[in-house]
């Protein structure tokens, strides 16, 4: 627990919280936070599935910190996330998961962020964050739980194939969209 408390210290540390941007934007998106190292079909399905019930731009925040060890660069990551799905979509990059880390620079862009995507494991730490400072970031965000569908699939696994060079095995863990991108992602992986 005391972990948790010093990774979200440090945060808030690295956000100057008189920084973020208290004028809410005019469309409304969704956002859905995460690593994406890489992109999963469980991923991407999640992506689809916001769009279909929500109606509106699911912005894809991808987290890479400053000490991050993932292996892909986020340019990449960002290419197969706009390749894998038909659904409208933002791919944005983050510091931090922090929610005030996403607000000033969708705001900016005259987007508000209404939902929030997160799975499970994410729900209560979300939850804290936004009655924590919604009067402070002027927010109208609700988490929307997205309970994983498959165990069977993850990030981790979907490296583990590309270490193996096992294309049937990544196949079946990614999009159809992001199957072209099997020996670049390997590449990585070195």
């Amino acid at each position: 627990m005391t972990q948790h408390k010093i990774k979200f210290n440090e945060l808030l540390e690295a956000i100057s919280l008189d920084d973020v941007n208290k004028n809410p934007g005019t469309e409304e998106v969704s956002v859905m936070l995460g690593r994406f190292q890489p992109c999963t079909a469980a991923h991407i399905s999640i992506i689809d599935d916001a769009y279909k019930k929500y109606g509106n731009t699911v912005v894809v925040a991808v987290v890479k910190s400053s000490n991050d060890k993932s292996p892909f660069p986020f340019k990449l990551i960002s290419e197969i996330l706009q390749k894998s799905t038909k659904s409208k979509i933002k791919v944005i990059e983050l510091k931090t998961g922090f929610i005030g880390d996403f607000i000033s620079p969708l705001r900016d862009e005259g987007m508000e962020p209404t939902i929030l995507l997160a799975g499970t494991d994410r729900v209560k730490s979300y939850n804290g964050q936004i009655k924590r400072y919604k009067d402070t970031f002027n927010l109208t965000l609700e988490v929307k739980e997205t309970k994983r569908t498959d165990d069977d699939i993850s990030a981790s696994k979907v490296r583990q194939s590309l270490v193996d060079d096992d294309l049937e095995t990544f196949k079946s863990m990614t999009a159809k969209g992001t199957w072209k991108y099997f020996d670049k992602l390997k590449k990585y992986m070195k």
